[in-house]
């Protein structure tokens, strides 16, 4: 962890060539996968999550098309940058119109970072949330803005069951069907709310 008095001691570095690495091996290629395979791929994280991890990797791919620079491989300073830039500003309307200006939580930086390391990890890239500027810069907004602790929801009780199928009446209807169901079905599979959507 670097002690901020020190940040000005420390040299600058000298800008150098822009060195753009080769495509590594280990890359996902969803051209070299059959239906199938990209299907299961795809499966590998929950609805839920993959609309976030889309929306904070398009978020973070505008934000570094607007500066011209390399948002993948990206390059440590710069995502410490981005983070720093959300952690203050959040997402604003020289990128998104409909932009507040909010600066993000602690939480939404960490679904953004959680996003970009896997995309990198896709793309055959080693996750650049472990270097040293992004966990310095991570560090330090969790001390400034904190991190809320966060809260397992507890798991439907048999008792709670019945209570809500006794709210979702059956009155022959197939909304009225199709609603009890999916209480049913969500409850057997123990699936997440956005995974019966």
């Amino acid at each position: 962890e670097v002690v901020p008095e020190l940040l000005p001691a420390l040299p600058e570095s000298v800008p150098g060539p822009v060195f753009v690495p080769a495509k590594p091996r280990d890359a996902v290629d969803p051209a070299k996968l059959t239906p199938g395979a990209r299907a299961y791929v795809a499966a590998s994280k929950a609805p839920e999550t993959v609309r976030s991890y889309s929306y904070h990797w398009n978020a973070f791919a505008r934000w570094c098309r607007l500066r011209g620079i390399r948002d993948c491989p990206v390059d440590s300073h710069d995502l410490a940058n981005y983070i720093a830039h959300r952690a203050d500003h959040g997402v604003t309307p020289d990128e998104d119109l409909e932009a507040t200006g909010e600066p993000w939580a602690a939480t939404t930086i960490s679904q953004a970072l959680a996003a970009i390391g896997i995309m990198h990890e896709f793309k055959g890239f080693d996750s650049p949330r472990g270097t040293r500027a992004v966990k310095a810069a991570w560090v330090g907004i969790r001390n400034k803005k904190g991190l809320a602790p966060t809260r397992r929801a507890e798991a439907l009780s048999l008792k709670h069951l019945h209570a809500a199928a006794k709210v979702l009446r059956d009155d022959g209807t197939l909304d009225a069907k199709q609603d009890r169901a999916l209480v049913l079905l969500g409850f057997a599979a123990a699936l997440r709310r956005g995974e019966l959507l």
